[in-house]
């Protein structure tokens, strides 16, 4: 970006940045949601030139119908107020070019790498709407020129409050994660149950009893 047109604009809108806070909740924070990253002033969408590159595969500005290569996941680090920036065609990292601070650094694509800076960003969000920024070189992420053509390069520079510096978050439709509701506690009675009595064995019928045997007399034998 022209170093004329930051230095007009710093001194109006320098303390702009002091007093944001950081990363208002916004649509990128939604797991597994696909984003676009749309700049406020040409309303394009941050991409990859080409999706099918590998490393160093240049980031630019493009039409949001551009398909995938336009869908991005932000990726919180852990419980830091850190983010990956990731590609959704290609798999790898928003990053600044060789970890460089100085204005005009290029972003790019690149494999992934844990607790590399230069992959790392902050959102200076309020309402979905506001800042990118490097960790690494605490500079901002901005068209160059703030250029409004499709295919204009996106890079990094001082905060000027500049138009190609401000962005906004828009959630790709049906692409969250939905979050599991618990079930509603049931209003319903339930239905009684009978009452089952246990089973009882059966009981034997009662045998008469017999009585006893009356002793017959001996027969009188008479001998004539």
């Amino acid at each position: 970006m022209k170093i004329t047109m930051k230095l007009a604009t710093i001194a109006a809108s320098g303390a702009a940045v002091v007093m944001m806070t950081p990363a208002a909740g916004h649509a990128a924070e939604t797991p597994g949601a696909r984003t676009l990253f749309v700049n406020n002033h040409s309303n394009q969408c941050l991409q990859i030139a080409d999706p099918s590159a590998g490393n160093g595969a240049p980031a630019t500005q493009g039409y949001c119908e551009n398909g995938q290569k336009s869908q991005w996941r932000a990726e919180r680090v852990g419980t830091t107020r850190d983010f990956r920036i990731v590609n959704v065609v290609t798999g790898k990292c928003l990053e600044i070019a060789d970890s460089r601070k100085d204005n005009g650094a290029p972003a790019q694509q690149w494999t992934c790498v844990d607790k590399l800076d230069t992959q790392l960003w902050a959102f200076e969000f309020a309402n979905d709407n506001g800042l990118i920024f490097n960790k690494n070189s605490a500079k901002v992420l901005e068209v160059e020129n703030s250029a409004i053509k499709p295919g204009a390069r996106v890079q990094q520079w001082s905060y000027a409050g500049a138009p190609g510096q401000w962005w906004r978050s828009v959630q790709v439709p049906g692409t969250a994660t939905p979050t599991p509701q618990p079930s509603a506690p049931s209003t319903t009675a339930p239905t009684p149950r009978p009452t089952v009595q246990p089973s009882q064995p059966p009981t034997a019928a009662p045998q008469p009893s017999k009585a006893p045997s009356t002793p017959q007399p001996a027969a009188t034998v008479v001998v004539g």
